[in-house]
């Protein structure tokens, strides 16, 4: 990918701050999700380190 043009656009930070809060949001989910298999699999035995 060639991120010149991200880097010469003006709202650059402000994109890329909502990436990666976009990112975080969906990581968050996705540890949710297993959080909740892993409940059900080992009946809440497994401990979880949440971000």
């Amino acid at each position: 990918m060639d991120f010149l043009p991200l880097v010469k656009h003006q709202n650059f930070v402000t994109e890329s701050n909502k990436s990666q809060k976009t990112i975080n949001f969906i990581v968050r989910e996705i540890i949710v999700k297993l959080h909740e298999k892993s409940q059900q699999l080992f009946n809440g035995n497994m401990t979880f380190i949440y971000i």
